[in-house]
């Protein structure tokens, strides 16, 4: 059984948000490497769950035809909120006198509010209903749509992008 089966989609998706946000302030607070290390590889497993409750609430909420934009907009959620991130805490910081572990303390309010939000507006609408769908004909049916191929490519490029510029911007 699925966490989201089991949990909700709505109650894991708060959940994850929650957790991605305690270990956003607990990189705030460590001392070593190791703590470093060990509160990122937390955040990004916290992170990692989100995924397959998101998913199933967008296509509760969006009717077919919207469902991609839905997506859409959820999957450049990462890149604006970083943006933002960085666009906002920059404005209102120090540069000279804040160090990293402040700045992790202080995203890691916002995203506790955030998680806060999804656990009072959404709900789930189709609690108990189960689907079962076959991997092979969704895999087949995707290889036919030129749209998949380009937004394959299109979404490799630009994380190839990012993560270029992002180990030259931290070097």
């Amino acid at each position: 059984m699925r966490l989201p089966d089991y949990l909700g989609k709505k109650n894991v998706a708060f959940i994850s948000g929650f957790l991605v946000s305690i270990f956003t302030a607990l990189t705030g607070i460590c001392n070593s490497f190791w703590q470093l290390v060990l509160c990122r590889i937390g955040t990004a497993a916290s992170g990692a769950v989100a995924v397959p409750a998101t998913m199933p609430l967008l296509s509760e909420y969006f009717p077919p035809y919207r469902r991609g934009f839905a997506m859409a907009i959820y999957s450049i959620g990462i890149y604006v909120s970083t943006g933002l991130n960085t666009g906002l805490l920059g404005s209102f910081i120090d540069v000279e006198t804040t160090n990293y572990k402040q700045v992790f303390l202080m995203i890691s309010i916002p995203q506790a509010v955030l998680s806060f939000c999804i656990l009072l507006t959404l709900r789930d609408k189709n609690k108990n209903e189960k689907k079962v769908v076959n991997v092979l004909k969704v895999l087949k049916y995707m290889k036919t749509k030129r749209s998949f191929w380009c937004l394959l490519i299109a979404g490799s490029m630009s994380m190839i992008a990012v993560s270029t510029w992002g180990s030259w911007y931290i070097v």
